[in-house]
C-alpha cells in the first residue's frame, strides 16, 4: 500500500482545516465491526496504517469544493435550507455495511446497496450547485461507489503477509440507517492519517420511509 496523502491528489488540500462536506455518520453496529477489524490489524502488528476513530466513521456523500469560512453568513443558510429541502425528498433507507476491502491507499468497508445511495447523492450535488455554483463540486469520476475508511496509508504498508487473516475475519455485515445526514466542516490530519470535525453545522433528516 502507499500513502493515501502522498499519491492521491483529492487529499492534498490547500489548507487542512474546515473543508466542507457532507457526511453520513456510522454508529452502533458499524463501530463495532470497525473495531473487530482494527484490532485484528493492530494485534498483526500492521505499521504505517492509521485507524479512523470510532466516532468519526463516515460514508462520505459528497465534499464540497469550499472551506466553511469561504461561506458568508447568508451563504451559509441558503446552502443548509437547499440540502434540507432536497434531502427530505429522499426516503431513509439502510445501508449494509462489510466486509472489509484492501485497496491501494487504504482498507475500507464494502456498502450496499448503492441505487438508494445514489439518488441521495445526486440530490446534494444538486443543492450544492443550486447555491454555490458548479465549481463547488468534482465533476463525477464514475459511481461513486460508497465505502466507510477504517484506516489510511501514512507510508508504505506492507499489507500482503495480512490478506488472509482479513478475509477469514467473518464479521458479516453490519446494518446502517440513513436516516439523517450532516453538513461538517471537516479538519485533515495527513500525519495521524484521519479525519474529524467539531460538531456539525446542520443534521439534515431523510424523508419518511417507503
Amino acid at each position: 500500500m502507499q500513502s493515501f496523502f502522498e499519491a492521491v491528489p483529492a487529499a492534498k488540500w490547500v489548507r487542512s482545516t474546515g473543508r466542507l462536506h457532507v457526511y453520513a455518520v456510522a454508529g452502533g453496529e458499524v463501530a463495532a465491526m470497525a473495531e473487530g477489524y482494527q484490532r485484528l490489524l493492530a494485534e498483526r502488528g500492521v505499521a504505517g496504517l492509521s485507524r479512523q476513530p470510532a466516532s468519526y466513521l463516515h460514508l462520505t456523500v459528497e465534499l464540497i469544493q469550499r472551506y466553511v469560512d469561504e461561506l458568508t453568513g447568508d451563504q451559509l443558510e441558503q446552502l443548509v435550507a437547499a440540502l434540507a429541502g432536497r434531502i427530505a425528498a429522499v426516503p431513509a433507507f439502510d445501508m449494509q455495511i462489510g466486509p472489509a476491502l484492501v485497496a491501494l491507499h487504504s482498507i475500507t468497508l464494502d456498502a450496499v446497496p448503492d441505487q438508494p445511495w445514489q439518488l441521495l447523492r445526486r440530490s446534494v450535488r444538486e443543492a450544492i450547485v443550486a447555491v454555490l455554483g458548479e465549481d463547488a463540486v468534482a465533476p463525477l469520476a464514475g459511481p461513486g461507489r460508497p465505502h466507510i475508511t477504517l484506516g489510511y496509508a501514512v507510508g508504505d504498508v506492507d499489507i500482503d503477509p495480512h490478506l488472509s487473516a482479513l478475509n477469514n475475519c467473518r464479521l458479516g455485515r453490519a446494518v446502517m440507517p440513513i436516516e439523517r445526514v450532516y453538513l461538517v466542516a471537516v479538519d485533515q490530519d495527513p500525519v495521524a492519517g484521519v479525519y474529524i470535525w467539531p460538531a456539525p453545522l446542520a443534521a439534515l433528516p431523510l424523508g419518511a420511509r417507503r
